[in-house]
C-alpha cells in the first residue's frame, strides 16, 4: 500500500485516509477488534526499533464493517481530542485504504466514506432483486433478426416487409 502524509505536497495538503484496527477490551474483559476510520498524519521509525509506525487522527467511535456493508457511505466524526485520539499504530494495523469527504454544510469534523471500490460489485449485485416470473425468455438460434450498424445493433422487424408485400398483392387482385 502507498499512503500520503504531507502538509505541502505540490503545494497543497495531502493526507490520506485508513481503515485501521485496534484490539480493545469489552466490557467483559475480552480483547475484541475495533476498526475506525482514520487521517493518515505522518510515519515515524524510532531508531531502537525496526517496525515503522504511523501517526493517525482517528474517528471518535469505531465503524464496523457490518455497517460498512450494509450502507454504501456511511458517515463518522473526525476526533478532535489530541489527548485520545492522535496516536501512533504499527503500519500492520492498516486494513486497507479508505476515501473519505467531507461534509461540506455540516461541522467541521464529520465525514462521510464509501465501501472500497473493490467490494462495489457486490454490494450493488445484493440489491439486484430479479422475479424469476417475470423473466420472458425465447429460445433462438437466428441470428438473422438484427442487422449491425457499427456500434448499434437494430432490430430487423421482418413481418412489415411480409405486411407490404400482401398489401401490393392486394392491389394487384
Amino acid at each position: 500500500m502507498h499512503f500520503h502524509a504531507h502538509p505541502r505536497y505540490g503545494g497543497n495538503p495531502w493526507y490520506d485516509w485508513a481503515y485501521v484496527e485496534f484490539a480493545e477490551d469489552d466490557v467483559s474483559g475480552n480483547l475484541i477488534k475495533k476498526y475506525y476510520p482514520s487521517l493518515i498524519l505522518g510515519f515515524i521509525q524510532f531508531m531502537d526499533e525496526t517496525d515503522l509506525q504511523a501517526v493517525v487522527r482517528t474517528s471518535i467511535r469505531d465503524l464496523p464493517w457490518d455497517t460498512r456493508k450494509k450502507n454504501f457511505i456511511s458517515s463518522f466524526l473526525l476526533s478532535t481530542n489530541f489527548e485520545e485520539n492522535y496516536i501512533l499504530v504499527p503500519v500492520s494495523s492498516i486494513v486497507h485504504p479508505m476515501f473519505a469527504f467531507q461534509d461540506y454544510g455540516g461541522v467541521d469534523n464529520k465525514f462521510f466514506t464509501s465501501i472500497p471500490k473493490r467490494n462495489w460489485a457486490a454490494y450493488f449485485d445484493d440489491k439486484i432483486v430479479i422475479a424469476p416470473e417475470r423473466i420472458e425468455v425465447g429460445d433462438s438460434d437466428e441470428d438473422g433478426a438484427y442487422d449491425e450498424h457499427g456500434d448499434v445493433l437494430l432490430d430487423v422487424d421482418t413481418s412489415d416487409e411480409d405486411d407490404e408485400d400482401s398489401d401490393s398483392d392486394k392491389e394487384d387482385e
